[in-house]
């Protein structure tokens, strides 16, 4: 334990290293009592522990992702324990076995919060370990604990050459089978209630022993659908009120005109789960443009104003006008000018009858963390 604290210090005690800590401790003090070491116990001790110091950590991916794939781990193990199991004899197949059952449930467990938080799934997860995990074992985490043995001594340089050599090795496999064909995938955003279904489901198969466990696959189902038809908005505008998209008939984004905004384009497109490049998503049909702004001849009509002086017209004959310049504007159902995009620091319309605007300071809400207006 006094080892562990000391890692835990050296680490920055990040909610990866606090849980596998805690856990470490309770597992400890169960096998001095004789006590069953590996329980959801003491993943819900570690969770109640890190919540209660440092409660904003539930919402972060690394919290979220660390226990996941533990309780999937423990829920797998205490399942194995109950049922007779025919595991290889030789030492080699056991311990291939072990990486690829871990590795397996492991990356189900963490799927529905990759999706949630990255819009991408890796396919080759479990190919991944198993080349990567002897290189970790063997080479990688002895080579770390003979430097830090060393360090007092101003030796650890004998280590660290070979750990770094290894850690070159082992990023090298992760390189070769990302660039392998299909191995990942991009998908878009999943919606927070999904991801809550999901994960109560997930809790449902995990903690329960009893037949009745399996009625948390009605939770992942639902989640799961709940995803995959969940809306997305038909048009984007940015802060700055020039970065515009709109949703093309073939469900795609595309942009009215070269965007500004670089970051905010990416990340529209990464939550879309559209590998495009920026420049294959400018231009779309029915789209015209020129000195004044752009218009988008579909129903409901949209517009998008450079100049004041197109303002007026715009208002006239769109039923949605974004400008970059401010000014009155009355007949459009929804007006948004260089202003109201900043205040609102970008917006999310869906072109339904009428069309309706959020904006992402009103999806906030009035928060401590969100900037007032003045």
């Amino acid at each position: 334990m006094l080892a562990s604290a000391f890692y835990l210090v050296l680490s920055g005690a990040a909610p990866p290293a606090v849980r596998s800590f805690v856990m470490l401790g309770t597992v400890i003090t169960a096998v001095l009592l004789d006590r069953p070491a590996l329980t959801m116990r003491s993943l819900g001790l570690a969770a109640a522990v890190l919540l209660l110091a440092r409660p904003e950590t539930i919402i972060e991916a690394g919290f979220q992702m660390s226990f996941a794939a533990v309780a999937g781990l423990v829920a797998v193990a205490e399942w194995e324990q109950q049922r007779a199991t025919n595991a290889p004899r030789g030492m080699l197949l056991r311990y291939a076995r072990g990486i690829f059952v871990t590795s397996l449930f492991a990356s189900l467990a963490t799927l529905p919060f990759t999706l949630f938080h990255f819009e991408r799934a890796a396919h080759y997860a479990v190919l991944g370990n198993l080349i990567a995990m002897p290189v970790m074992g063997f080479w990688i985490m002895p080579a770390a604990a003979l430097a830090v043995v060393l360090m007092p001594y101003g030796l650890e340089h004998l280590a660290t050459g070979l750990l770094g050599e290894g850690i070159g090795v082992m990023v090298a496999m992760g390189l070769w089978v990302s660039e392998l064909p299909g191995a990942v995938s991009l998908s878009s955003a999943m919606p927070l209630s999904a991801l809550v279904l999901v994960s109560l489901g997930g809790l449902w198969l995990a903690i329960w022993r009893k037949s009745w466990r399996w009625w948390g696959g009605l939770a992942l189902l639902a989640g799961a659908l709940l995803a995959g038809f969940a809306p997305q908005p038909d048009m984007l505008v940015a802060r700055d009120a020039m970065t515009i998209a709109v949703r093309g008939s073939d469900g795609l984004l595309y942009f009215l005109r070269k965007p500004k905004d670089k970051f905010a384009v990416r990340e529209w497109l990464k939550r879309d789960g559209d590998g495009r490049d920026i420049a294959d998503a400018v231009g779309m049909p029915g789209l015209r443009c020129g000195g004044l702004g752009c218009v988008v001849n579909r129903p409901p009509m949209i517009a998008a104003g450079l100049r004041p002086e197109a303002l007026a017209e715009d208002c006239a004959r769109a039923s949605v006008v974004i400008s970059t310049a401010t000014g009155n504007c009355k007949g459009p159902a929804i007006v948004i000018d260089q202003k109201s995009a900043a205040d609102g620091q970008g917006w999310e319309i869906t072109l339904s009858s009428p069309p309706t605007a959020v904006s992402v300071r009103e999806w906030r809400g009035d928060r401590p963390w969100v900037a007032k207006l003045y």
